[in-house]
């Protein structure tokens, strides 16, 4: 079994409640062609998109298993007109950081839980590098 990766958005911890988390890369790049009549590929940027899932987040943060930031933290951070720093940080100890924005945030009630006061919701957000 994988361990998760952390993740943090502008410095707070959120939770890995319910929580997957995938990466991809993209190359922003130019075919040249040489006068050897070879061709290569000049490499301009590389830029990384990222996808966060979570199923059953409540709202607030003291609802979650590990107590780190849920559902109003992230509301609050996709509602953010400016850059975001997101850090990644592996089980193993290393840390990668970016400068992202969010690209795209969606979410569904799945429950009202009337007797703690909480909401649970699927949450779905995308952070693009800047």
């Amino acid at each position: 079994m994988a361990l998760p990766n952390l993740i943090s958005l502008d410095g707070t911890e959120v939770t890995d409640q319910g929580r997957t988390f995938s990466s991809t890369r993209e190359e922003l790049s130019v075919p040249v062609q040489l006068a050897s009549g070879l061709t290569k590929k000049y490499f301009m940027d590389v830029k990384y998109s990222f996808s966060l899932n979570w199923t059953m987040l409540p709202n607030l943060a003291n609802q979650t298993f590990d107590g780190k930031s849920a559902r109003d933290f992230l509301k609050t951070i996709s509602d953010k007109q400016d850059t975001i720093t997101l850090i990644v940080r592996s089980p193993i100890g290393s840390s990668n950081t970016y400068t992202v924005w969010a690209e795209s945030y969606s979410e569904n009630i799945v429950r009202r839980d009337y007797v703690s006061n909480t909401i649970y919701y699927d949450i779905e957000l995308t952070l693009k590098e800047q």
